[in-house]
This record gives C-alpha cells, structure tokens and sequence, in this order.
C-alpha cells in the first residue's frame, strides 16, 4: 500500500487549523461570558465609597437630611424639582470647635445655580441654618485661622480668592461681593467639595 505523505499533511494541516479555530472561539466565548459576569456584578455591587472623603459619607446623617430638605427647607421647590435636581453631597466638620459638627449641603443640579455658583446651606447639628451660600463655586478652603470662634472659609469668587468670615451669627452669603482677600494662607486645613483632590459622596433628597 503506497501512502500518500503529501495528502496526509493537507489532511493533518487542515485538522490543525479546525483545531485552531474551535479554541480561538471558546477562548473568545470565555471572555465575552467573563465579561458579562463583570458587569452584572457592577451592577449588584456599587462603586467603592472609598474613593469618597470620609466626612461626606453618613447614610444614617443623609436620610435625615433628605427628610429636612424635603419636608421643609424645599417643600415649596419640591413639585418643581426633577429627580436630577434633587442631588446633593454633605460634609461634616467642627466649625467652631464646640465638639459638634456643622454639615455643608452642596446642591448639584442647575436648578440651584446662577451665574456667579451655586447653592450651598450650612447648618447647625440640630438642622438651623447657619448660612444659605446662594452663588458660590467649590471648593471651599478652610483655614487654621480663626474669627469670633469659627474657622475662616477661603473660596474663589469670579477667579478671585475670597475671604469669608463670621460675624457673630453667620457668614457672608454671597462671596462674589467680597473684597479680594490678599495674601493666601501658606496652606489650608482642609479643601471642602474638591471634585478632583477630595470626591464627595452624593446623596438624593
């Protein structure tokens, strides 16, 4: 019997190549059902809160701040509100160093904006508001630095640094207005709403 060494090559090439395709699929199978199994667990699982600074992250603080801001400081604003309006973000901080923490409530939405910023409230512990910042672009700079008891607050008004400090009973409400503040601080105790250096959590209302 004469074997054909020739035919036998094709026939074992072609084999090969069968082979070749049959695992380059399932290898392409195994990474499109990888990847399915990826994003159904993103999903399930948020994003990771430790991207997040740790004063802006309270779920137990944001649920009653959500009830606040829905059942009285905007109940008037509430049937106007879209879903996409009622975002916010919190930080907590000791403003005036009494042991208790002030909460800074950044409003997200355009609704809350002007020309000059948006809105920011700060409030007591027990939920009084301190100062309705109406036209203000974060982040705000809190300084080491005292007036009458609580930290001075740095912020950028028109490009221009602003100094902001409290006269007893609150804080200027617009920055904008402010005189410039001259010479800034060598450094900042902390940055408040720095969207790229120190991301908050967001919350709705």
């Amino acid at each position: 019997m004469v074997v054909n060494k020739t035919a036998i090559i094709r026939r074992l090439s072609g084999l090969i190549i069968v082979i070749l395709i049959l695992t380059r699929l399932g290898c392409e199978k195994q990474k499109e059902e990888a990847m399915q199994k990826i994003l159904s667990e993103k999903d399930l699982y948020p994003e990771s809160e430790s991207q997040f600074v740790f004063e802006s992250i309270d779920d137990s603080l944001a649920a009653l701040l959500s009830t606040f801001l829905r059942e009285d400081y905007l109940k008037n604003e509430l049937p106007f509100l879209t879903k996409n309006d009622r975002k916010y973000q919190l930080y907590k901080v000791d403003l005036n160093h009494d042991k208790k923490e002030e909460y800074f409530v950044r409003f997200i939405s355009p609704f809350f904006c002007r020309d000059g910023g948006c809105s920011i409230l700060l409030l007591s512990q027990d939920f009084k508001v301190i100062t309705r910042f109406t036209e203000i672009r974060p982040p705000l700079y809190l300084s080491y630095y005292s007036t009458n008891g609580w930290l001075d607050i740095f912020i950028r008004g028109k490009g221009n640094l602003k100094k902001m400090i409290f006269n007893g009973l609150t804080y200027p409400s617009n920055p904008n207005i402010l005189p410039l503040a001259g010479r800034a601080p060598d450094n900042f105790a902390c940055n408040i709403f720095d969207d790229i250096n120190s991301k908050c959590k967001a919350y709705m209302f």
